[in-house]
């Protein structure tokens, strides 16, 4: 990807993210106590973050490795990237996971289903 495109990307995604984040932190809590943007703010820029995703979907590494590379833990990195997809695919087509197994394969021919 080049600069110019991904700035233009990112600057598409600057100007929706306002209103994206009250409609994703709307739905977080029906009964919210506190005002939208009291808690913890995230540790890096939404630049960075719609970075660590593109380098995430580039390259499928893992998100131990994402968060040595960002300096998160990884569940930071996992919150991180889930957080942000929604906004990110509605300006740019993200690649789909290739299978929809979220359990763990647990036997020889269940690998080779997936994995001839």
């Amino acid at each position: 990807m080049e600069l110019s495109e991904f700035n233009s990307i990112y600057n598409e995604i600057e100007s929706k993210y306002p209103e994206y984040e009250i409609k994703f932190l709307s739905k977080q809590k029906k009964n919210r106590t506190r005002d939208i943007g009291a808690g913890r703010h995230f540790k890096h820029s939404v630049r960075d973050r719609f970075r660590m995703l593109l380098v995430y979907y580039k390259l499928y590494i893992t998100h131990i490795l994402s968060g040595f590379l960002f300096d998160l833990d990884q569940s930071n990195v996992h919150r991180d990237i889930r957080y942000m997809e929604p906004l990110v695919s509605s300006c740019i087509p993200l690649p789909q996971k290739l299978y929809n197994l979220t359990r763990r394969l647990r036997t020889v021919q269940e690998v080779e289903i997936y994995f001839p």
